[in-house]
């Protein structure tokens, strides 16, 4: 995903989806845990921007040994930030 965007200035669409579901859960969260009136549509997304930043940024020095197919590698990058939601 960085190199993509780093060479090309576009974010690659599995990029886009990972984020989009990121704020979903984001937004599910909300309302699971805060009071009805405390949370809003911007926290979503500047919590799911954090959560993104983070854990990519962390994995990023793990990328040369991912998969060489960007696909298999969104997909992984995907699933290991599920399993950091979780903990």
């Amino acid at each position: 995903m960085h190199e993509h965007f780093q060479k090309n200035l576009e974010v690659h669409e599995l990029t886009k989806g990972i984020f989009k579901q990121s704020i979903g859960l984001m937004k599910a969260v909300q309302e699971r845990f805060l009071p009805i009136d405390s949370y809003t549509e911007a926290g979503a997304w500047y919590a799911a921007q954090l959560l993104v930043t983070l854990d990519y940024n962390y994995l990023l020095r793990a990328m040369p040994a991912f998969p060489e197919d960007h696909g298999t590698r969104h997909n992984l990058v995907a699933d290991l930030l599920e399993v950091a939601i979780k903990k």
